[in-house]
């Protein structure tokens, strides 16, 4: 049986989804402030309402709240929707690249407190472009060459 290669993540996918999900949260968001403001005393249970606090009816109190506390769970259910799809995003090839690239411009302008901080993280910009080119997509090339000139800033900057 042959293993189906899972398709590449497109940057795009999460714009996509962000915006469906922002058109839901706010039509939710404006609901909930509709509840919080509503008087839900024909749905509350009056009798009990008058036993507990009279001068208030805690039932629609209550019912405001509940209905409220489902908008904010179906919310925190799409936030986690899009958690998930960003966090796939920052395992791309395309986010490697340009990690590696920052650090390659942050080592040229001297930005690092101290070589052996330099170093380091150029270290671990070469251990993230291996992923890159492990994976052989169509930024091999370009994490090849990147890895290059990291390997050659960190020669330089050991002085070896």
């Amino acid at each position: 049986m042959t293993e189906k290669k899972k398709p590449d993540f497109d940057p795009g996918d999460v714009s996509d989804i962000y915006d469906k999900l922002s058109a839901h949260s706010f039509a939710l968001q404006a609901f909930g402030v509709l509840l919080r403001s509503s008087d839900l005393s024909d749905f509350a249970d009056r009798a009990l309402a008058e036993q507990v606090h009279p001068q208030k009816n805690l039932g629609a109190a209550n019912l405001r709240w509940g209905l409220s506390q489902i908008i904010e769970l179906y919310l925190a259910h799409q936030e986690s929707i899009l958690s998930e799809h960003l966090d796939e995003y920052y395992k791309t090839d395309a986010v490697f690249i340009r990690d590696a690239r920052n650090t390659l411009s942050f080592v040229e302008q001297r930005g690092f407190v101290s070589r052996e901080v330099a170093v380091n993280r150029l270290r671990k910009a070469v251990k993230i472009l291996e992923i890159v080119i492990d994976r052989g997509g169509d930024l091999m090339d370009k994490a090849l060459e990147l890895k290059d000139i990291c390997l050659k800033h960190i020669t330089q900057l050991i002085g070896k």
